[in-house]
């Protein structure tokens, strides 16, 4: 199983998905510094693509002004 796995890129979603899994296993064990250590690595990424969304479509705007 983790062979095919090995070479798959994972979608935002997916990662998304895996973390807050990841967060929910931690927390179900009590181990509560983890799992906040993991939700704030999930918020960070949640604004990064945010932010890199928005920059794409700036750019994108100002390409197609020209």
């Amino acid at each position: 199983m983790l062979k095919h796995l090995k070479n798959h890129i994972m979608t935002k979603q997916e990662i998304k998905s895996e973390l807050e899994n990841v967060i929910y296993v931690l927390e179900t064990i009590e181990n509560d510094y983890a799992a906040l250590k993991l939700k704030a690595v999930l918020l960070a990424l949640e604004h990064d693509w945010m932010q890199s969304a928005y920059f794409t479509n700036e750019i994108d705007t100002i390409l197609n002004y020209e």
